[in-house]
């Protein structure tokens, strides 16, 4: 079997227990996608028998045609459709219009009939569809194909797929990140191209951060794994027979019967990070468990509660404790909350997710920062590549963060998932062939963006590869599934 299928194996393994949670955690904090609604209305004659049809107004000359873009900015060999639509001087639209398209430098792009633009070669062209005098136009940009190899490779996957903009990284536990690569636009529509030092959205790969700072704080006898959650919140006397004898460990684990997700009743009244994991913890050890303590079910609640225990410990915020004791001595600058894009923002690549018409653009996107233990950390490739390089020695047993016997827990397999993967703390844990034995690999996403890490510790590599957009359909996480697969041939043999 392939390098890249076995990925795929890999990462639908997780998918068939995992990918569900975070698409259904997504959805009740999307903003508005769904943007038509079919309406039927039954309209009766009044007076006198059969049925009475208005007379139609007839339909006055064209004035205006319009043409709009899925993007602007195109590759040699990419494609864009094109739509036109005609108005008429009262600014009514004219159905039935017949559209003729050209290009005005068909060497530049080309366009068909049916307005279906393909890029040829570097330069600009204008498209013009024309409905009867009336002209309108769009102008195309095709940019050159990258010379750098593994660059030209990120593109051919996120044209493939049809990703608005894909980045990657190869990781090794020698020489830390040995190469970077990013391709497409901020924004599916055109306009500013990705750059390597963009922000992205870890989504649930978040988890393995976390797991991470729990290993210091263990090591640094702050909290041990098997901490309990009734003697983290000893103030809460009404927490369920269940989960009293609940530790850190099966909460990093999935094992501790908590629901998926906290109700947003639970935490909505909490204005910071803080105060809303305080009253999601409240809220949760009430709630009936979803299956017996020691069964694997995933949960983001449990990583939210992980967290308030951790916040106790270290006597600080989760996230000033993550910036104190993992970001700074990792040298990871950038690494933040929530959204990478601010609404409007073109600074940084901007949340899609993919639906019927195409790419929509939700802008500042993300789940609430009760979550943000779970799913909500964002940064750059070569920020995200120092964590991979630390796992990779934490499997080596020389962690540079934490005591090297503790953090190893975090990558050793602690429940079956099914009977080829367990999971540790952050990570699922499977065999492969072309990675000479164990993996460790793990998904994420927020509903709007997508990512994938699989890591060869038998093979001292990791490699990383992220898209921002979201496909409910899976393709998204195909695409990212076809690149890993590329990354490792290009790791290889160097094409």
């Amino acid at each position: 079997m392939t390098c890249a299928a076995e990925a795929l194996g890999a990462a639908a393994d997780y998918r068939r227990h995992h990918s569900r949670v975070t698409v259904r955690r997504a959805r009740p904090f999307r903003a508005l996608v769904v943007l038509a609604a079919t309406l039927v209305a039954s309209l009766s004659a009044c007076g006198g028998g059969g049925d009475a049809k208005a007379p139609t107004a007839p339909m006055g000359p064209i004035a205006a045609v319009k043409v709009t873009a899925g993007t602007t900015s195109l590759v040699p060999g990419e494609s864009t459709q094109l739509v036109a639509s005609a108005s008429t001087a009262e600014g009514q639209p004219a159905s039935g219009a017949q559209f003729t398209w050209l290009s005005d430098a068909p060497a530049i792009a080309t366009v068909d009939a049916a307005g279906r633009v393909t890029a040829v070669s570097p330069g600009t062209a204008a498209i013009a569809a024309t409905a009867g005098p009336v002209r309108g136009a769009v102008t195309i940009t095709v940019r050159p194909a990258s010379t750098d190899p593994l660059t030209a490779i990120v593109d051919s996957i996120r044209v493939a797929w049809k990703m608005p903009a894909m980045g990657a990284a190869i990781v090794t536990l020698e020489d830390g990140i040995t190469a970077i690569a990013v391709a497409g636009t901020r924004r599916a529509t055109g306009g500013a191209a990705v750059s390597t030092n963009d922000l992205w959205h870890l989504g649930s790969n978040t988890k393995a951060v976390t797991s991470l700072l729990a290993a210091v704080a263990v090591s640094q006898d702050r909290i041990q794994w098997t901490t309990t959650v009734a003697k983290a919140f000893p103030e809460l006397t009404n927490i369920r027979a269940e989960y009293r004898e609940v530790t850190l460990r099966e909460l990093l684990s999935h094992q501790s019967g908590f629901p998926r997700d906290a109700s947003p009743l639970a935490f909505g009244s909490g204005a910071t990070a803080p105060a809303q994991r305080a009253l999601a913890v409240t809220w949760a050890v009430q709630q009936p468990p979803i299956v017996a303590r020691g069964t694997f079910s995933y949960s983001n609640l449990g990583y939210v509660i992980a967290a308030a225990m951790l916040e106790r410990a270290f006597g600080t915020s989760y996230e000033a404790a993550m910036a104190t004791h993992i970001h700074a001595p990792l040298g990871m600058t950038d690494a933040g909350w929530g959204p990478q894009a601010a609404a409007g923002s073109t600074t940084q690549p901007v949340a899609h997710v993919w639906e019927p018409k195409g790419w929509l653009v939700l802008e500042a996107f993300d789940n609430p920062p009760v979550y943000n233990s779970s799913g909500r950390a964002h940064m750059s490739l070569a920020s995200w590549g120092r964590v991979l390089r630390e796992v990779l020695r934490v499997e080596a047993g020389i962690s540079t963060v934490a005591r090297a016997d503790v953090a190893r827990q975090t990558t050793l397999a602690t429940v079956g998932v099914n009977p080829t993967t367990s999971y540790g703390m952050g990570w699922n844990i499977s065999t492969r062939s072309w990675a000479n034995g164990k993996v460790l690999f793990h998904d994420g996403s927020n509903g709007a963006n997508t990512s994938l890490t699989i890591i060869a510790p038998m093979r001292n590599v990791a490699y990383l590869a992220t898209t921002n957009g979201f496909d409910p359909g899976g393709r998204s996480i195909q695409a990212l599934n076809a690149l890993i697969g590329r990354l490792d041939a290009f790791h290889t043999t160097g094409r």
